[in-house]
């Protein structure tokens, strides 16, 4: 997942790629079409366990380094999660 955003955290575009990539870049269309903020994503409340967690866990990061800019990265997944490139999705605008 690659999330592009402004300064202020608006979203400018997405990219997803990997298994229900299609179901997962439904919340980036919304967001950009209503002028939302990564902020505004991180604040929203997600179900878990499923794949919609991920976009939360996108915008967690950028607002981590926006509020504590010297703050090490996140560490690296511990898994690695595989699906096929058929599924991909990608949002530009």
């Amino acid at each position: 997942m690659k999330v592009s955003a402004d300064r202020r955290g608006r979203i400018v575009g997405a990219t997803i790629l990997g298994p229900h990539a299609g179901e997962l870049i439904s919340e980036y269309a919304l967001a950009m079409k209503h002028g939302l903020t990564l902020s505004d994503i991180s604040n929203t409340i997600h179900p878990y366990p499923t794949y919609m967690l991920a976009n939360r866990r996108a915008a967690d990061a950028w607002d981590l380094r926006k509020t504590h800019p010297h703050h090490p990265p996140p560490s690296p997944p511990l898994f690695r999660l595989r699906g096929s490139t058929e599924s991909a999705q990608r949002l530009e605008v």
